[in-house]
């Protein structure tokens, strides 16, 4: 049907009625944004009318009664021995509230059948509740054939009345069971029972819905012209969303302007109608979406001039059309008033949709204007609707602009509400934190990511570890890494090594120790530079019990370590620490190598500990002992020699002195290599004691040359250049 039939608008044509339109109390969802539920709502407004028809006020007591039995009859089985107790409290009231109660509908026929049975006499009120509890559970021709069975179940004293046909016809309607429906419709005017307007409303909704406009027209003719009856705004409600909804606007548009002179009030249903029709029949043909979106804008200019408040979906269908057509200006200025008028907010018309606001949430968010966004986006929270993909935008919008503060508080907003955000929701929050040196916020959200089931990137981990460790967080850096190795997350040695140091290092020595163990656990090692950190710091206990824990897990240790330790144990008196060092190591194998013994004999000596010391020294090889014995070899071959050299200052005194240096040098060094050959020591350790005694003599031989220096220097200062003094 062509939409430009005559020389004006639609909307000129019927909006010429200038009067104050009062807004009707009935809150509805209109079909815009894609939601059908209006008739929905129509058919639930009328089932509450019809079902409290000449309904008493009920008592505390009268309630209490029949949850009592519903209870009973819900969760035990069905026997003529419960129902005996139930005979006193047949009243009417107990007889419909129990079915209120009951859960499943098959016990509440069951129940209804046995009261009438006890004789209780069921009124029209107890009939059409029990066709409403069956028609509600789709159990339809169980409900049909009760239906046509009421008359003679009450012997006559119930007569069959419409809101038992409408009670059905909307059952089978909502079955999505059309010729059902239409077929009961037309049984129910045979019978001789009258057609009200909620059988009219109901019937047009069903055929509206399945698109049957020309049925829906005949409908509407028999309403008016066979049976008198006098159309209210729901029904006009039904024709004109139907009509628009299949593209027959101009019939719409004459549907309102006739309802006026049946003296229905148009209300924001009727307009969202409208509107919704218009825009949707725009997008459904290319060129006509300008002309039929101008006529959206006119019918909801004229919405407002005639005092009808807009709601969401008033605002929402022109903003979402104007999105697609592109005219995003023209929606900014729309959705700055939808904002600034807290239309969402009021609890008057439809609620809310978040989802019908996406495309300008997206158009924001791309330009810079992700605040705006949120604000509304907060509105639609308050009013309870959600939408993820909504929550998405404007967080990568906030972090599109460098706002990942305000990012994370939409974030929290939508774990509150039980939403899971995506994956890169989380990566780019996190990266955001980091660029911006904010590891504390980049920890939280990866600890909210985790709780999502999300397993992040190694290196990302890695990451805020690194930062973490820079700014000297030294709780949150170790419960980083703990949750890390619960997770069997690989570890990065070296800043786990920093994490070690920072603990240590503020004095945290036992959270420092089990942060080790839980490394040993997962088969991670502890670098020697622990081990230095705490021999600098003069923490020698903490370093001895690090090597303990590192053999008693099978790991490699540095035996200078071992030997500056437990000489270092010593000199403090921490005497016991240091012979449990030297006894793991015996029991390692890994005594031969120590060259520290006679320091901790001599400490336990002096402490008072015999037996230890004398287990050192008949249990232990002391590879030292023979070190020693060279020292001693050493100083007796050179001292004096040396000193008869200088006293008798001959020409030749630097040469001897060499020639004498070397002699005795290379003697002990061949004695001790000979001496520790049955140690089994390593090539690095020999060459270590070798250099030592080496070191030893030029020492011996430098300290000599001091003493005589003066004495030799007046006696050789004519006969040697000064250049011949640094023998060494």
């Amino acid at each position: 049907m062509a939409l430009n039939s005559g020389p004006q608008s639609l909307s000129s044509q019927v909006f010429t009625k200038e009067r104050f339109i009062p807004i009707s109390n009935f809150s509805s969802n209109p079909c815009a944004v894609l939601r059908e539920l209006w008739s929905e709502k129509t058919d639930n407004h009328t089932r509450v009318q019809e079902l409290h028809q000449n309904e008493k006020p009920r008592s505390r007591n009268s309630c209490k009664r029949a949850k009592d039995m519903a209870n009973l009859i819900n969760y035990k089985p069905w026997s003529n021995q419960l129902l005996s107790s139930f005979t006193t409290l047949l009243s009417k009231t107990n007889v419909l509230q129990t079915l209120c109660h009951i859960k499943e509908p098959s016990k509440a026929f069951r129940f209804f059948k046995w009261a009438h049975e006890m004789g209780f006499p069921h009124s029209a009120q107890s009939y059409f509740m029990m066709l409403e509890i069956l028609g509600r559970q789709r159990n339809l021709n169980v409900a049909r054939n009760f239906l046509f069975s009421i008359e003679k179940k009450s012997n006559g004293e119930v007569k069959l009345e419409d809101r038992f046909f409408n009670s059905l016809i909307r059952s089978y309607g909502e079955a999505g069971l059309f010729k059902e429906s239409i077929k009961l419709f037309e049984t129910m005017k045979s019978t001789g029972v009258l057609p009200s307007v909620v059988t009219f409303n109901s019937v047009l909704s069903i055929l509206l819905r399945r698109g049957r406009t020309n049925m829906a027209r005949a409908v509407y003719d028999e309403m008016l012209g066979t049976y008198g009856v006098t159309p209210d705004v729901y029904t006009y409600n039904i024709l004109i969303r139907g009509f628009c909804k299949n593209s027959y606007i101009e019939e719409g548009f004459r549907f309102f302007k006739e309802m006026m002179s049946f003296d229905c009030d148009p209300d924001v249903v009727t307009y969202n109608s409208l509107v919704d029709g218009l825009c949707k029949a725009g997008k459904r043909v290319l060129y006509e979406t300008r002309r039929n979106l101008d006529e959206a804008f006119k019918v909801f200019e004229n919405m407002k001039n005639l005092q009808v408040p807009a709601d969401s979906a008033s605002y929402s269908v022109l903003i979402r059309s104007l999105c697609q057509r592109g005219d995003y200006d023209a929606a900014e200025k729309l959705f700055d008033e939808l904002y600034e008028n807290e239309t969402l907010l009021s609890n008057y018309g439809s609620k809310p949709i978040a989802a019908s606001y996406s495309p300008i949430f997206q158009y924001l968010c791309e330009h810079g204007k992700t605040k705006k966004a949120e604000k509304v986006l907060r509105q639609l929270m308050k009013r309870g609707t959600q939408d993820p993909l909504s929550y998405k935008t404007v967080i990568m919008g906030h972090c599109k602009e460098g706002a990942y503060e305000n990012g994370y508080g939409i974030l929290v907003w939508m774990l509150r509400r039980d939403f899971v955000p995506d994956f890169e929701i989380y990566d780019c929050l996190i990266d955001g934190f980091l660029l911006k040196d904010k590891p504390l916020l980049a920890k939280e959200t990866l600890e909210k990511m985790l709780k999502s089931s999300y397993k992040p990137k190694t290196s990302t981990l890695h990451s805020i570890l690194a930062r973490l460790l820079e700014k000297g967080c030294v709780h949150e850096s170790t419960s980083l890494i703990v949750m890390m190795l619960e997770r069997n997350i690989r570890q990065n040695i070296n800043l786990s090594t920093e994490n070690l140091l920072l603990l240590f290092g503020s004095g945290l020595r036992d959270k420092a120790f089990q942060i080790i163990e839980l490394h040993y656990k997962n088969g991670y090692r502890v670098k020697i530079e622990v081990v230095q950190f705490l021999c600098q710091r003069g923490k020698l206990p903490e370093a001895c019990k690090l090597l303990l824990f590192s053999m008693e897990h099978h790991r490699n240790i540095d035996i200078d370590l071992c030997n500056s330790v437990i000489a270092g144990l010593c000199k403090i008196n921490k005497v016991s620490e240091a012979f449990n060092l030297c006894y793991e190591l015996a029991e390692k194998g890994l005594h031969q190598e120590l060259i520290c013994l006679n320091d901790l004999i001599a400490a336990l000596e002096a402490g008072g500990r015999l037996k230890e010391a004398a287990f050192i020294s008949k249990r232990m090889p002391r590879v030292d002992l023979k070190h020693d014995d060279r020292q001693k070899q050493l100083a007796k071959g050179l001292i004096e020699p040396v000193e008869s050299l200088f006293e008798a200052g001959g020409k030749d005194t630097w040469v001897s002195i060499r020639k004498l240096l070397k002699r005795e040098t290379e003697a002990a060094v061949t004695e001790l290599s000979a001496c520790i050959s049955g140690f089994e020591l390593d090539e690095e350790t020999v060459e270590r004691m070798q250099q030592s005694l080496r070191d030893y003599a030029k020492q011996i031989v430098a300290n000599k040359a001091k003493e005589e220096s003066g004495k030799i220097l007046i006696r050789m200062k004519d006969r040697m250049p000064e250049d011949n003094i640094n023998i060494l």
